[in-house]
């Protein structure tokens, strides 16, 4: 009795290029958008240790510390993603999903850190309902022209249900993608499988922002000493290079739109320029970053003064204290 050797799940031959062979076949232009992006990510990486540094040396508060940690992470992480992605055409869409993931959880730190800065849920809520504030559904990227929504009261269970909101859009996310490699290996409805993660993915993602949109809108005027709002807009403004403009490079490359290069499909190309586009915004708004939230310009930083002019002394109050 034999067994028949089922299909193969994918033809090599029809695979993209290895990280060598892509090296070696790519011509003259693909390269110098590759040493380009390699300098904007040695940049970016320069630029996130001086940040790391900045945030150790000039802040005493240990969790708004770890919040930090992982936002100044953004701009390397997802410049290092795209530049391996240019590198080694194979990863690309791996390198995608890590760099999107990373950025759901860089919006949960962003509430995070909202929640440190004032000290807790019923400390926000406190100080919302001191100044007759309530939180507005009306905000985008979800029902933005639907003023008729009535506005709820900032009480520590509505503050934790939006957190809910923000938390569940990287878990979401994981679990599409590991729903979408079992669906591949199986191959049973792959095609309709992915339609509707895809789906799944885009409402987990809007759901995300639209929690984070919510609460920072009735509490940026008690931060913006400490940059809080610019933080966020960073983030939010590489979800949409991230989303949106993958869309665009997807739609040109569908429509063969890009230079006719054999050795990638018109998908890969997209994925390429998208990658190059990434890292160079990246660069850019590290360098931003790097002067918009300076230890001369946010308050986060509460250490600066004391150690700019007496460098090594130890700070003058506890790490856990409140900051607002």
């Amino acid at each position: 009795m034999t067994v028949d050797r089922p299909n193969e799940l994918f033809d090599i031959s029809q695979m993209p290029p290895t990280g060598a062979v892509w090296l070696q076949e790519a011509n003259a232009f693909y390269l110098a958008a590759i040493i380009i992006s390699t300098i904007a990510t040695v940049a970016v990486v320069v630029m996130a240790v001086l940040h790391f540094y900045y945030i150790h040396y000039y802040i005493s508060n240990e969790p708004i510390q770890d919040n930090l940690y992982y936002l100044a992470s953004l701009f390397p992480i997802m410049s290092v993603c795209s530049l391996l992605a240019m590198y080694m055409p194979r990863c690309s869409v791996f390198m995608f999903t890590i760099c999107l993931t990373y950025l759901m959880v860089c919006l949960i730190m962003v509430f995070n850190l909202l929640r440190n800065l004032f000290g807790s849920r019923e400390a926000i809520s406190d100080y919302l309902e001191g100044e007759n504030r309530k939180i507005l559904l009306s905000v985008p990227p979800l029902c933005c022209c639907c003023k008729c929504c009535p506005p709820i009261s900032p009480t520590p269970l509505s503050l934790r249900h939006l957190q809910w909101m923000v938390v569940q859009s990287p878990i979401a996310r994981i679990t599409i993608e590991v729903i979408f490699v079992v669906a591949f290996l199986e191959q049973t409805g792959y095609d309709k499988i992915v339609i509707i993660g895809q789906i799944l993915e885009a409402a987990s993602m809007l759901t995300a922002t639209w929690a984070c949109q919510m609460i920072i809108i009735v509490s940026q005027d008690k931060l913006q000493s400490y940059c809080f709002g610019t933080i966020f807009r960073f983030v939010n403004t590489s979800q949409v290079f991230v989303t949106l403009q993958k869309l665009i490079f997807d739609l040109v490359g569908k429509y063969h739109g890009f230079d006719s290069v054999s050795i990638l499909g018109p998908i890969m190309k997209a994925l390429f320029w998208n990658n190059f586009t990434l890292t160079l915004e990246m660069c850019l708004m590290a360098a931003l970053a790097t002067y918009l939230v300076s230890p001369q310009r946010s308050a986060l930083f509460d250490l600066y003064g004391q150690r700019k002019h007496h460098p090594g002394t130890p700070p003058l109050h506890s790490q856990n204290d409140d900051v607002v």
